[in-house]
Order: C-alpha cells, then structure tokens, then sequence
C-alpha cells in the first residue's frame, strides 16, 4: 500500500513540475531575475517605445514569494525542503487532532 501512495506522490510531484515548466515558459518568466516580460498589446507598445531605451521596461517584477513557491515545486530549490531532501521521502504520522486530519514529518 505505501507503494502505491509513494508513486502517486512521486506522479503529482512531476507532473506539478510540468505544470510550471508549461506556464513558465508561456508568461516568459525568469526566476532568477524575478520578473516576466510584459505580454500582449502592453507588451508590444513597451517594446517598440521606451523598451528601446531600457529594457528592464520590457519587464514586470514577480513577487519574490512567489518565484520561491515555484522553485520549491519544481525542485529548483532545495530550501524548501527539509535537508535538502523530499518530504515524502521521510517517515510521516498522521494524527487526527479535534477531527482534523494532520501530518508530523519524523526527522
């Protein structure tokens, strides 16, 4: 049976990280820098005017909070795991607590 969850952790874990490749690659996101390109009419007005001048006008920032989100979900980021390894990896006990369902990570 812990098999069976262990690969549908791993499935949602990859196709979660597709899912962000996909719509990273749409809104023309980069990570490092925090920011997206604008799009549409926006986009090519900005482009074709002041975006000429300076090219950080071409951009928008995306909030840092974000980006980590994405990171940590795409396994760029090894912070948000713990010790730099999957969650899933490590042993789990779920506890019912006043009939809500929790998860304690045994480290």
């Amino acid at each position: 049976m812990f098999n069976r969850y262990k690969s549908q952790a791993e499935r949602l874990t990859l196709q979660t990280a597709q899912w962000h490749d996909r719509h990273i690659e749409s809104l023309q996101i980069d990570l490092s820098k925090e920011r997206k390109s604008r799009l549409g009419i926006v986009g090519i007005v900005t482009k074709n005017t002041i975006g000429r001048i300076n090219d950080g006008f071409n951009y928008t920032k995306v909030d840092a909070g974000l980006v980590q989100t994405i990171k940590s979900q795409t396994g760029e980021n090894e912070e948000g795991n713990i010790e730099g390894s999957n969650i899933y990896a490590g042993d789990l006990q779920l506890i019912v607590d006043n009939g809500e369902l929790k998860m304690v990570v045994k480290v």
